[in-house]
């Protein structure tokens, strides 16, 4: 135990002074001896993310309630907030962001206090707005947490403790929610963490019962298969519980088949096949029906590792041959496997559908599948319809098309409507070449390329994060850096090691970045070791969550969209240019 017990008076004494000590020096500021390494780092997070300590009030964030959150757990919350009356504390739901959805407190001497830390339904208590604080730890960790007085960043919360607890969803343990209890530092803190767990297990049971009959069929399936054997799933075509280990194990077209089989049985009530091997990560699935009131309810899957002798035949034969590689471009990961086999049965497509994230090489597939079928490639941007004039962009297109080569559209998902629709119309009068159209991952369940493929055969192909990726990583960097330096990089086993770990949240694109940085810096006289990485990538702790990979996505969607011109890419994003700059910083963008 340091001296910065926050359980303790003289700790707290310590506390306050090292965080005044800290917030004065800024974002370089020296971290006082003994100041735990994860609250210093969280306090610097902040500074980085341009939390201001002084704010007066908290912002809200508009939005609907999470309905099926609240309905769970008012009757826990009602509870609970009886039996605290007479013990000055208030309960506190968030959403799994950090979203302020219900607020309880029977005491006025807490609603005062609620009042004086502006603490009420919408107000947005995430990391990036208010900085460290009690759910803002659950969200950012998925664990309980306890912050109390000066640990907190606002001055707002010096004198309020804050004890959170996770809500989990109980068929996929997403996270849905968390759970509070606010108070001020007189309160003894091992009942406030003992409160919370207690509540937050009462209203994840709650959600149980509001799930619908046919997910708790799944769910009575799933967890007795889960404690015999751990990669285990259970779906119906709609819900999907996945137990850790075959999350590890399984890529997205996997899930996907699986879902399409899932689908069928229930449709057909019955099982086509109770073995078979997954194409993107040649793992073997045994499956087995589900039943309620004796028909087929969904499939209960269990996994076997990719070299288990069959037993039974298998839907997929094992020993297939290696799909063949597009040109130009490695992988031979799963879920890159996965990929060449879909682009292999693109058979006499007339229109490619390409999605995937920015910068995941989308084009790049694109014109191999065009060079794989020796066709001439031509490339368009599709911002170039809004800029210039649309009948002289579509008579471009239409002149390639004639040639019968491969028209590769970039950015095809921001096309104005008029001029999808005479792209459409285009597509379905030509009979020679390939439209391929490349965008990302529909979001909303509309597929943007809806509007665009016209009646007749036209091919979906879905290139993977680079996240999904880690075993491509070191053969990236080999064919990247080989343009650069007559050799190509050379990586020391830490160095790759810390490459594959990382989230990639810019995807191949950022992945060049790097490469062309390290060739000017390393080159091929040694190798690449960790310590020449970045410092995001070298520490490797501070992985983005979700929210952050994209709003990270964002930022540099801004600068190429304003061609690095930052005061236009703030614009853009609705942001500061001060805010921009630490956001750079943070994110590991500020390079140039």
């Amino acid at each position: 135990m340091t001296g910065f017990d926050a359980l303790t008076a003289e700790g707290l004494y310590r506390l306050r002074r090292a965080r005044d000590e800290f917030l004065a020096g800024g974002l370089h500021a020296r971290t006082p001896p003994g100041l735990p390494a994860e609250l210093a780092a969280a306090w610097r997070r902040a500074l980085f993310l341009g939390v201001a300590p002084d704010l007066p009030a908290v912002p809200r964030v508009p939005g609907p309630r999470h309905a099926s959150l609240v309905a769970a757990a008012s009757p826990v919350l009602e509870r609970l907030a009886d039996s605290l009356s007479a013990a000055d504390l208030a309960v506190v739901l968030s959403d799994a962001r950090g979203r302020v959805e219900v607020v309880q407190a029977q005491s006025p001497e807490v609603r005062r206090h609620l009042e004086r830390i502006d603490t009420g339904p919408g107000a947005d208590l995430s990391e990036t707005t208010t900085g460290l604080n009690g759910i803002s730890a659950v969200v950012e960790t998925g664990r309980p947490a306890l912050v109390r007085g000066p640990q907190h960043v606002l001055g707002l919360y010096q004198d309020t403790a804050c004890a959170g607890a996770p809500i989990r969803d109980p068929l996929d343990s997403r996270l849905r929610g968390v759970l509070s209890l606010v108070c001020g530092l007189d309160v003894p803190p091992v009942l406030l963490s003992t409160l919370v767990d207690t509540a937050a297990a009462a209203i994840e049971r709650e959600l149980l019962h509001h799930t619908e009959p046919r997910e708790r069929v799944l769910l009575d399936a799933f967890l007795p298969e889960r404690a015999r054997t751990p990669a285990v799933l259970a779906l119906d075509g709609r819900t999907r519980i996945v137990s850790d280990p075959a999350g590890s194990l399984l890529v997205d077209p996997d899930l996907a088949d699986l879902e399409d089989l899932a689908a069928t049985a229930v449709r057909d009530d019955r099982l086509a096949t109770t073995r078979l091997r997954l194409p993107g990560s040649g793992h073997v699935a045994r499956l087995r029906e589900v039943l309620h009131g004796g028909v087929v309810a969904g499939l209960l899957v269990t996994l076997e590792t990719p070299d288990a002798p069959p037993s039974t035949p298998l839907g997929i034969a094992p020993g297939r041959p290696v799909p063949e590689a597009l040109p130009r471009l490695v992988g031979s990961s799963p879920a890159w496997q996965a990929l060449l086999r879909r682009a292999s049965q693109l058979g006499d497509a007339r229109v490619l559908v390409v999605v995937g994230e920015w910068g995941s090489g989308r084009s790049a597939v694109a014109r191999a599948v065009g060079t794989r079928q020796g066709r001439a490639v031509t490339e368009v941007e599709a911002v170039d319809a809004v800029t210039e004039d649309p009948a002289t962009w579509l008579a471009g297109v239409a002149g390639a098309l004639a040639d019968d080569a491969q028209v590769v559209v970039r950015g095809a998902d921001a096309l104005p409507a008029r001029t999808a629709a005479s792209l459409r119309d285009l597509a379905h009068r030509c009979d020679r070449g390939v439209l391929a159209l490349t965008g990302g991952v529909p979001q909303d369940g509309r597929p943007w390329y809806r509007d665009l493929v016209p009646a007749g055969p036209a091919a979906v192909v879905e290139v993977p994060p680079l996240r999904d990726r880690g075993a491509d990583v070191p053969a990236l960097v080999a064919a990247l850096s080989a343009p650069l330096v007559p050799r190509g990089l050379r990586l020391a086993l830490d160095a790759e090691a810390a490459l594959r770990r990382w989230a990639w949240p810019g995807n191949v694109e950022e992945l060049r970045a790097l490469v062309a940085r390290l060739c000017r810096e390393v080159g091929e006289d040694r190798p690449v070791t960790s310590a020449d990485l970045p410092e995001e990538l070298r520490r490797v702790t501070r992985v983005f969550t979700g929210l952050e990979q994209a709003e990270r996505t964002a930022i540099r969607a801004a600068l190429q969209a304003s061609a690095g011109n930052r005061s236009r890419a703030a614009d853009t994003l609705g942001i500061g240019r001060t805010t921009l700059y630490r956001k750079l910083r943070y994110y590991g963008l500020d390079g140039g």
